[in-house]
């Protein structure tokens, strides 16, 4: 059961969830935000005036005030906002029916395992399924990725949702994690593939958040099942994967397409370390992950840009992995007992070709002693530890509970540890 608090601590999360979700859904632009308190002003004048004589002459005061001016802003804020208004109005009439009648419904997930490539790319693909989907790994990322260095690029103009994407917002907003907060995230705009990791050219990152990861990468995946035709009105996975197959490269595809990392932490006992997900996780609900996994979060690029005149890709990724890790873990790590490598990119097919880096980290410790931190019990279950040996060659019997993530870092670690690349990260758990 939990304590005092724990409960004041998810009380505090579910009110801040309430929040994010009330200024997604109802306002998200400050415009509708100024029309709301212009409104809210006129009308604490409307009601009060009736009352002047008998108020309070401060009272008295507020109210003369609220109903001149707020009536004049709320008549400027509506002048200025009408031609937009009637625009977008007039294009939902006519390309759009009333949304009450749609609803989302699962898409045939079947082709997935059939994804060829990126269009436009040679770099093949590896197919990894796990029990809640699959992962498309691009086999010519490998550990080459963490020697090379790529600067960051930010886009200036923050992600939103396209024309395509946009009527589908107030069907998704329904379905999100209730305990969800609206957390700055940075989007992926550049396939990270053989010719990035050998060019050196730029990755470029985009501004996002989570509900808009949820109402666009979570959408494409699903179809808009018109119930008055009873039939399909809106197919997502064209967002996403081309007819004849191949993935749209980040750079041209619709959906936000946040960046998250996984890595799998091994300690000098040669143990593995798993994560397993609660009921209420967003992600992998009830399965095990990776030790560490989670979106990047943009206020940590905004931070390691101001203390630094440039930061490149690879550190960002190993520090912002790192953080997840020591996030789900509980460990108090010293920067010199742990080190973490790149080893691969994927693109989650069931989140509509999400983009993710995997890692291993090494731990020089004999074991990893890992707790719940309080605030994470809503996502982490608790750990468990496998000897590396029992899952070098097979699912040592986790296929059951395999999440999809879990699946593809152990396919990249497996081919890690079997070349070449991997001798220094061997030597830093040698005794």
């Amino acid at each position: 059961m939990a304590g005092a608090g724990g409960i004041w601590r998810r009380l505090l999360r579910r009110v801040g969830a309430m929040r994010d979700r009330l200024w997604f859904q109802w306002f998200r632009t400050y415009r509708a935000f100024a029309l709301f308190i212009a409104g809210f002003v006129a009308l604490f004048g409307d009601l009060v005036g009736p009352f002047q004589s008998v108020l309070p002459r401060s009272v008295r005061w507020w109210a003369a005030i609220s109903n001149h001016y707020g009536m004049t802003l709320l008549q400027f804020v509506l002048g200025v906002v009408t031609v937009w208004t009637v625009i977008q109005l007039a294009w939902r009439a006519v390309r759009l029916r009333r949304a009450e009648t749609m609803e989302l419904r699962p898409a045939d997930a079947s082709g997935d395992a059939w994804v060829k490539g990126i269009k436009g790319r040679t770099d093949p693909v590896v197919i990894v399924r796990g029990v809640n989907g699959v992962v498309a790994l691009n086999a010519a990322v490998d550990a080459a990725l963490d020697q090379a260095s790529n600067p960051i690029r930010r886009v200036k103009r923050p992600y939103n949702l396209p024309m395509n994407l946009a009527p589908w917002r107030p069907l998704a907003t329904p379905h999100i994690n209730p305990w969800t907060v609206n957390e700055a995230k940075v989007g992926l705009r550049t396939e990270i593939d053989a010719a990035f990791v050998d060019g050196g050219a730029p990755v470029v990152l985009q501004d996002t958040d989570y509900l808009l990861d949820r109402c666009s990468n979570g959408v494409v995946v699903q179809q808009v099942w018109d119930r008055e035709r009873d039939e399909p009105a809106w197919n997502g996975r064209p967002c996403f994967v081309s007819d004849d197959g191949f993935l749209l490269p980040l750079d041209s595809a619709f959906a936000s397409n946040q960046l998250g990392g996984s890595t799998l932490l091994i300690d000098m006992s040669w143990n593995i370390h798993l994560t397993r997900q609660t009921s209420k996780a967003a992600e992998s609900a009830g399965l095990l992950a990776p030790t560490g996994s989670g979106s990047f979060d943009l206020r940590r690029l905004r931070q390691a840009r101001s203390r630094r005149r440039s930061v490149d890709f690879q550190a960002f990724a190993r520090s912002e992995i790192e953080r997840e890790l020591r996030e789900e873990t509980g460990l108090e790590i010293r920067r010199d007992e742990i080190v973490t490598i790149l080893i691969g990119f994927g693109r989650y097919l069931y989140r509509g070709g999400k983009p993710e880096i995997f890692a291993v980290s090494g731990l020089r410790r004999s074991t990893a002693e890992m707790r719940v931190r309080p605030g994470e019990d809503l996502w982490t279950a608790g750990h468990a530890q496998h000897p590396w040996r029992d899952l070098e060659t097979s699912d040592a019997g986790l296929g059951g509970q395999m999440s999809a993530p879990l699946a593809a870092n152990l396919h990249l670690l497996r081919a890690f540890l079997a070349s070449p690349a991997s001798a220094d990260f061997r030597r830093f758990l040698a005794p």
